[in-house]
C-alpha cells in the first residue's frame, strides 16, 4: 500500500512541476499596400519573374519570431490589370512571398477588397485559402461567409476567434462578400464567437480618418460598444499612419486597442505614411486563464532608393536596428528615416501601458 501511495505522490508532484504556463506569441502590422512603382520595383524582366519577398530581407526575423504574424492585405490579387493606386491589383506572387516573409493570417475586408470586382474578390480568397494563409475578412459566397464566421485558430493550446470589418469600400459594396462594419452585424458576430468559447475575441477594424493621429469620437463609441459585447482585443488599420495603444485591466477585465498601427509596407510619403508600427504580444495561459503577459512596439520605416540601375527599391526596416547605421542609406534617406521616427514618436506617448521595444 505505502508503494502504490508513494508513486501517486510522486506522479503529483511531476505534473505539479511540469505544468508551465502556455505562451503565443503574437506579431500585427498594419496596412500591406503594393502602389504602382512597387509593382515596377517586384518585376524583374531579365527573369519574367515577380520578386516581393526581397521587401522584407531585413525585417522577416521579427515576423518569423511570432507563432503568429497577423496584417492587413489592402490590395485584390489575381485578376489584371496589376495596377497600383486607385484601383489596386496584384499578383497571386505577392500572397506567396507574404508567405515566405514571415505572414501566416491575413485580414482582407478594407476599402480596397472590391477594386478588381467580384472576380477579384473571389481569386484573393482562392489564392490565400490555396497557399494556406490563413485569412478572413473576405468570402467567395455568402455560403462561405456564414460557415467561416468567426474564425477560430488553435495554436500552442489557445483557441482564437477573430473577426474582420471595413467601413466600406471605394467600388462596388458586394455585401455578401465582404464584411462591413455594420453595429448590429458585429454584435451579432460577437455573440456567435462567444458560442465557440474561445480564450480570446480579436476585431480587426478598418476604419477611422486617413493621416489623423488620434481616433474619432465615432470611433471610441463603437469600441466601447464592441467591447461591452464581448470583444477582448481591437487592432485598427486605414488611417496609414500609426495611432496610440492602449492596455488596460479592471479587476477580471482586460482590454487592449491598437487604434491603427500605419503601414507596413507601400509607396506613401505623405506626413508619417512612410512607416509603421510592428505590435508584438505574448498571450499567456494558466489552466483556463488567458491574459496579455506583455505588449509592446517597434517602429519600422520604408526605405525607398534607386540600386546601381536606377530600378526603385524598397526594403522594411525595424528602425531600431538601423538607428546608427547611416552608411546603410543612400542620399537623404536615413536623414528621413529620423524625421519619420521624430513625427510618431510624440504620437506613442499617448501609449497606455504598451512601451517601445526593445
Amino acid at each position: 500500500m505505502k508503494k502504490g501511495l508513494t508513486i501517486l505522490f510522486v506522479l503529483f508532484v511531476f505534473a505539479g512541476y511540469t505544468q508551465e504556463k502556455q505562451q503565443l506569441n503574437l506579431v500585427f502590422g498594419g496596412d500591406i499596400m503594393v502602389h504602382g512603382d512597387q509593382l515596377k520595383s517586384a518585376w524583374y524582366d531579365e527573369d519574367s519573374v515577380w520578386n516581393f519577398r526581397v521587401w522584407f530581407d531585413e525585417i522577416d526575423h521579427l515576423f518569423k519570431a511570432a507563432d503568429l504574424c497577423i496584417a492587413n492585405l489592402e490590395v485584390p490579387l489575381g485578376v489584371k490589370p496589376f495596377l497600383g493606386y486607385p484601383s489596386f491589383g496584384s499578383p497571386a506572387a505577392l500572397a506567396s512571398d507574404l508567405k515566405d516573409a514571415g505572414f501566416n493570417v491575413l485580414m482582407t475586408a478594407n476599402n480596397h477588397s472590391s477594386d478588381r470586382g467580384k472576380a477579384g474578390i473571389i481569386r484573393t480568397r482562392e489564392i490565400l485559402d490555396s497557399l494556406e494563409i490563413i485569412n478572413t475578412g473576405v468570402w467567395k459566397s455568402k455560403a462561405q461567409r456564414e460557415e467561416l464566421t468567426p474564425l477560430i485558430i488553435e495554436k500552442n493550446g489557445f483557441k482564437l476567434a477573430f473577426l474582420n470589418y471595413t467601413y466600406g469600400t471605394n467600388a462596388a459594396p458586394f455585401p455578401d462578400l465582404i464584411s462591413h462594419m455594420i453595429e448590429s452585424q458585429i454584435k451579432q458576430d460577437i455573440e456567435l464567437a462567444k458560442l465557440k468559447n474561445p480564450d480570446k475575441i480579436f476585431v480587426f477594424m478598418h476604419w477611422g480618418l486617413e493621416y489623423q493621429s488620434f481616433p474619432s469620437d465615432s470611433q471610441k463609441k463603437l469600441a466601447e460598444m464592441m467591447l461591452d459585447w464581448g470583444a477582448d482585443y481591437i487592432i485598427g488599420s486605414h488611417p496609414h499612419v500609426i495611432q496610440p495603444m492602449e492596455w488596460t485591466k479592471e479587476d477580471e477585465n482586460e482590454r487592449f486597442i491598437a487604434w491603427s498601427l500605419g503601414n507596413v509596407i507601400s509607396n506613401m510619403y505623405f506626413k508619417r505614411t512612410d512607416g509603421g508600427a510592428l505590435l508584438q504580444m505574448q498571450l499567456e495561459k494558466e489552466g483556463n486563464e488567458v491574459q496579455i503577459a506583455s505588449a509592446s512596439y517597434l517602429l519600422m520605416y520604408v526605405y525607398k532608393y534607386l540600386d546601381e540601375n536606377a530600378q526603385i527599391q524598397y526594403r522594411l526596416l525595424p528602425m531600431h536596428e538601423y538607428i546608427g547605421q547611416q552608411h546603410f542609406f543612400k542620399d537623404d534617406s536615413y536623414d528621413k528615416m529620423l524625421k519619420y521616427k521624430s513625427l510618431a514618436d510624440p504620437v506613442m506617448e499617448h501609449n497606455v501601458n504598451v512601451p517601445a521595444w526593445p
